[in-house]
């Protein structure tokens, strides 16, 4: 099979040894359509050829070959329809290119078909020389073809890149550069909530459905977790009424202070410490009679008898066994002083 031969506007003609042999030995007005009647771009059917073959038949017509614009006008005069090749720009200084068109002249026709008493030229390639090279210039529609394939292929690329540095995160949403966010410092000594914090729940009161969660995957900051998020919607939903610290904060974003001071934080801790050492307070005994009151008002309300407790007969420790036993008063306490080691109750 025959190589396909390349597109015209791809192609680029030189022929140094046809230059020399041609008037002037370089490009000039007299060599130029004769040297470029060598190049491809030539088709030998235009009335280029035919004028030139009369011309070279007859002494008349070598003044014609002799001279380009001349050899022209003939071709206009002679042949006013059909294709021909003509120069239509010169350089007007060094370095400038030559510049050479096709045209096809015709008789457009009318609705009906007829032939309109006017001639119309279109033109069919542009040529033009870089040096002793004769290059096709491109249509205007392969220009503009080329100029939206190249948007278009930046255009994608610019896409591919801005979609890579989209990033998205529950904390700073949709954001084109990664959020950098610093290490966390190691928290003072006073700072950390402790036991006693409301927002601290025990794990045996926490929801069943974040207890038979997988735990969650370790995942950079900039990554949409599906686990994470549902996980903080789950505590949003739980702790969004307590605060999470001891000390909140109140204020806007930039003016941030704590509720209460230190001292303060402190105090209510050790209070609460306190009440839960000594366990819940004893209930409110109910007021006597008016008349009892007045009669008795030098004697004390009875104490109430303390519940005796049911021993079990198991194997206690030390601890647990004194613990379970009533506390003497202190008179039996005074005399069971001199005891190293109290013996375990036992059953009846």
């Amino acid at each position: 099979m025959p190589p396909k031969p390349a597109v015209p506007d791809e192609q680029e003609f030189e022929q140094p040894q046809t230059l020399l042999e041609l008037p002037g030995g370089d490009l000039n007005g007299e060599s130029i359509m004769w040297y470029f009647m060598s190049s491809p771009f030539f088709d030998g059917a235009s009335n280029n050829v035919a004028l030139f073959t009369q011309c070279r038949a007859s002494a008349e017509g070598q003044a014609l070959l002799n001279n380009r614009k001349l050899f022209e006008e003939a071709l206009q005069n002679r042949y006013p329809l059909g294709l021909q090749f003509i120069v239509v720009a010169e350089p007007q200084a060094a370095g400038q290119p030559w510049v050479i068109q096709r045209q096809m002249k015709y008789k457009p026709t009318d609705k009906d078909g007829n032939l309109l008493d006017k001639v119309e030229t279109q033109v069919q390639g542009t040529y033009y020389t870089v040096g002793n090279k004769i290059l096709m210039a491109p249509s205007l529609l392969d220009v503009l073809q080329s100029r939206l394939l190249s948007t278009s292929i930046y255009l994608q690329e610019l896409f591919e890149i801005s979609k890579e540095l989209s990033h998205y995160s529950p904390a700073t949403g949709h954001t084109y550069l990664p959020p950098s966010y610093e290490a966390a410092k190691t928290a003072a000594p006073g700072s950390a909530s402790r036991l006693g914090s409301p927002g601290l729940a025990p794990e045996a009161d926490a929801p069943q459905v974040v207890a038979s969660q997988p735990p969650l995957e370790t995942s950079s900051a900039t990554e949409f977790s599906d686990d994470l998020f549902l996980n903080s919607l789950t505590m949003t939903n739980h702790y969004g009424h307590e605060y999470m610290d001891e000390n909140p904060l109140q204020g806007e974003p930039g003016s941030f202070v704590f509720s209460d001071t230190t001292r303060q934080v402190e105090a209510r801790n050790k209070a609460k410490a306190a009440a839960q050492a000594t366990g819940p307070a004893p209930p409110a005994l109910p007021l006597p009679p008016k008349q009892e009151v007045e009669s008795g008002a030098n004697s004390m309300a009875p104490t109430p008898k303390p519940v005796p407790t049911p021993i079990s007969t198991e194997a206690r420790s030390r601890k647990g066994s004194v613990a379970s036993v009533p506390k003497p008063s202190k008179a039996s306490r005074r005399k069971s002083k001199g005891l190293t080691s109290p013996t375990s109750p036992t059953g009846p």
